[in-house]
């Protein structure tokens, strides 16, 4: 009777772990099925673990261009973002996004005319509870387009002239190509045929 009640015990333990793999994996950023362009909020609590780091928490970020987050249906989400690393002046660090959490932060070497300040934007200025919504945009135009599938990528890049970010998600069609354009608040601009 003592080994049918701890059958019985391991079975259901067994039951309630594997049952719960999904929302444990969700809740430690781990479950592969997390998707930025489909899960409302996710990218902003994304960035927020980013700005909740310990080097970076309390800090005005400032980024340079091309922050991406990307969903692969094989290995989850992935980012990556470049920012200045707080207390200088002249230095950046680069983040990957992978496995639900960021990495530690690399040195970039940087390279050309110019000053660093002119090309940071306030990362604060970028609204990513909007992720879902400009992909609903996006999957609306796809629908338009013969063969139009939207690419599971969204850039937010630096427009210096401007001093704005701006967010790029792409659309393939059959026989035509489209990027989308928006603003950092998730406002439509414009489209542009590739």
């Amino acid at each position: 009777m003592k080994k049918l009640v701890l059958l019985l015990v391991v079975l259901v333990f067994g039951i309630i772990v594997g049952g719960c793999s999904n929302s444990i994996d969700s809740l430690i950023g781990g479950d592969k099925n997390a998707n930025v362009f489909t899960d409302q909020g996710l990218a902003n609590k994304i960035m927020d673990d980013l700005k909740n780091r310990p080097e970076l928490k309390g800090h005005d970020l400032k980024a340079m261009d091309d922050i991406y987050l990307m969903y692969h249906k094989e290995t989850g989400m992935t980012g990556r973002i470049d920012v200045q690393k707080p207390g200088t002046t002249d230095q950046v660090v680069r983040y990957d996004y992978k496995d639900g959490k960021w990495s530690d932060p690399k040195p970039l070497e940087l390279i050309g005319p110019g000053k660093l300040e002119e090309n940071l934007g306030d990362l604060n200025s970028i609204d990513f509870n909007k992720v879902t919504d400009i992909y609903k945009v996006a999957e609306e135009k796809a629908k338009s387009i013969e063969g139009g599938k939207v690419e599971d990528v969204i850039w937010y890049d630096y427009r210096i002239n401007r001093g704005v970010f701006e967010a790029t998600i792409k659309i393939n069609g059959t026989k035509e190509r489209y990027a989308l354009r928006f603003d950092a608040q998730g406002n439509f601009i414009k489209e542009i045929k590739e």
